[in-house]
């Protein structure tokens, strides 16, 4: 692959991260303190490193935090940012296709922006234009799926999304690392504000155009005992 084909990543950091409060409550979710600096930092200093050249934030509540904090140091990093602002919530779906407009016509990546993770993108590219790819999806393995429900694989193509068991039980989650075409425009449900995930992957699947590609690290912080785990998890291994 020419250098590194994957230049654009988009980070969904709108949210309003309810299930994280009250640390959430004057703050969002991606802007919470990770070792002295924002989770988000963090991040695109890992997509840094990995020969990014543009990210976009897309971004919603309490969207004057994070350019406020960005706008001052974004000269710090090799790469370029920028933001895509929603004026209201456009749900994840509404927000990469809002983002996606920004983009070139190319392959991108689409990230959750409340977590950590490690992969690679090559490899990953390389499976996606393989398998001609709709969207190829960041999958982790988990001891215990309940909070989160699973994802059902044959070989590389994803078979079904499973609902969260009553149980607990091991399984691949949706880590939501996304990688895509912008050409997925033309196939996105004709509404302003839905579901990335419910909306369009739980309904596309059963077109066979879904793939999957296991990460090989995953910390998310949804809620206080998530945040309490990846501080002690990243302070053991420093992967940021």
């Amino acid at each position: 692959m020419d250098l590194m084909a994957i230049k654009t990543v988009i980070i969904l950091a709108g949210g309003e991260g309810t299930r994280l409060r009250p640390i959430t409550q004057s703050t969002p979710k991606p802007m919470v303190d990770l070792f002295n600096k924002p989770l988000l930092e963090h991040m695109i200093k890992l997509l840094e490193k990995q020969g990014v050249t543009k990210v976009i934030l897309a971004i919603g509540y309490k969207a004057g935090k994070i350019t406020e904090y960005f706008d001052k140091i974004k000269n710090d990093f090799s790469l370029k940012i920028t933001y895509s602002i929603e004026d209201k919530s456009l749900g994840t779906g509404g927000a990469i296709r809002k983002a996606l407009m920004h983009c070139d016509n190319e392959t991108v990546v689409v990230l959750n922006g409340d977590s950590i993770f490690v992969t690679d993108f090559e490899k990953m590219y390389h499976l996606h234009k393989n398998n001609k790819a709709v969207v190829t999806l960041g999958l982790y393995f988990v001891e215990d799926i309940s909070s989160s429900g699973s994802v059902k694989i044959e070989g590389d193509l994803i078979t079904e999304f499973v609902e969260k068991p009553n149980v607990k039980k091991s399984g691949l989650i949706n880590a939501g690392v996304y990688m895509m075409d912008k050409s997925i425009l033309q196939k996105l449900p004709n509404m302003e504000k839905f579901s990335f995930e419910r909306d369009f992957l739980e309904k596309e699947f059963k077109n066979h155009t879904l793939f999957g590609f296991t990460l090989d690290e995953f910390h998310t912080v949804n809620d206080p005992k998530q945040y309490a785990e990846i501080l002690k998890k990243l302070s053991d291994r420093r992967i940021i």
